[in-house]
């Protein structure tokens, strides 16, 4: 059986918090630009979080993921140079536009991973309660073994620009997203 750590949603969230928090300055210069906001968060914060919760990142597309933390690359299998994960442990998708989360929340289920990131940016908390409604949905109809609360985690994040951007975790809990604190 390969090294398959398991993060809690409630470690990565607050991993997240630590490195977001001492990268306020950068995060506030690319804040209105999805492309340098991206970046950033797929060549900064990503490999942060992950050196944080003892993992390696890849923070390209991984079989169209956005990125993903995994502790060890398949060398048997693979040639050297290329990333194979033996196992993901988290599955990483960031969404700038929330429009589309759905089909990023709809891919996620297709991973088996023991936990999954939706991170978006909803217009203000209403907005955010119609798509955490909507991500339920998804999930608990994707919830084919009844183990998505326990064994294949689901975690949300909503972040909300301001002097000090503001961010809100959501864990996929007995068929609802509730609040991580």
């Amino acid at each position: 059986m390969p090294n398959c750590p398991r993060v809690s949603p409630l470690d990565f969230y607050g991993s997240f918090l630590q490195v977001t928090s001492e990268e306020v300055p950068a995060l506030n210069e690319v804040w209105s630009s999805c492309r340098d906001f991206t970046k950033l968060m797929r060549s900064d914060i990503f490999p942060k979080i992950a050196d944080r919760l003892g993992l390696r990142c890849y923070s390209r597309d991984y079989y169209t993921l956005d990125g993903i933390f995994y502790a060890e690359t398949d060398t048997n299998h693979f040639p050297s140079g290329t990333t194979y994960a033996k196992f993901i442990s988290v599955a990483l998708e960031h969404e700038n536009n929330p429009v589309g989360t759905a089909v990023e929340m709809n891919k996620l289920q297709l991973f088996n991973s023991p936990l999954k990131v939706l991170i978006t940016y909803p217009s203000n908390d209403d907005h955010g309660k119609e798509l955490l409604d909507s991500y339920t949905e998804i999930v608990t109809e994707a919830d084919a073994f009844d183990d998505i609360a326990t064994l294949r985690r689901q975690l949300v994040i909503f972040g909300f620009q301001g002097e000090s951007p503001r961010w809100q975790g959501f864990a996929y809990v007995q068929r609802s997203f509730t609040g991580v604190e």
